[in-house]
C-alpha cells in the first residue's frame, strides 16, 4: 500500500508538470531548474510553432508588402531553445537490459501514430 501511494503521489505530480495550464508553465519552469543533460519534449516546442505561425500575421497590416519580423524573431526563439539542447555532450551509457529492450519496440506507423495522436488531442 506504501508503494500505492507512492505512485499516486508520482504519477500527481506528474499530471502537475504536464498541465496545459499557463502554457505548460510548470513544465517549463522544471526543465529550466534540471541541471543537463536533459531531454525536452519536443511536442510543446512544436506548439509554440503552430501557435506562433497560426497567431501571428507573416506580413504586416499596414502595408502587406512587409515581413513581420517579430514573428520570424519568435520563430527564431522557439528554434534555437530546441538547439540549445542539441549542443550538449550526452554522456554515453550501455545498459544491457535497457539497451535490448529499446531495441525490441517495433515502430508504428505513421498512419497509425496520426491515428493516436487524434485519440490524445482530437480536432476541433
Amino acid at each position: 500500500k506504501i508503494e500505492t501511494s507512492k505512485t499516486y503521489e508520482l504519477y500527481k505530480e506528474c499530471m502537475h508538470v504536464m498541465s496545459h495550464d499557463g502554457g505548460f508553465k510548470a513544465y517549463r519552469a522544471k526543465l529550466r531548474s534540471c541541471p543537463p543533460p536533459a531531454l525536452p519534449y519536443l511536442g510543446i516546442y512544436l506548439t509554440d510553432l503552430i501557435f506562433i505561425d497560426e497567431g501571428c500575421p507573416s506580413f504586416l497590416q499596414s502595408r502587406l508588402e512587409l515581413i513581420n519580423f517579430d514573428k520570424r524573431k519568435k520563430v527564431a526563439t522557439v528554434v534555437q531553445e530546441i538547439q540549445s539542447w542539441q549542443n550538449l555532450q550526452y554522456p554515453r551509457w550501455h545498459e544491457p537490459i535497457t539497451w535490448d529492450y529499446i531495441n525490441a519496440i517495433e515502430g508504428l506507423t505513421e498512419k497509425a501514430l496520426f491515428k493516436y495522436s487524434l485519440i490524445c488531442e482530437p480536432r476541433g
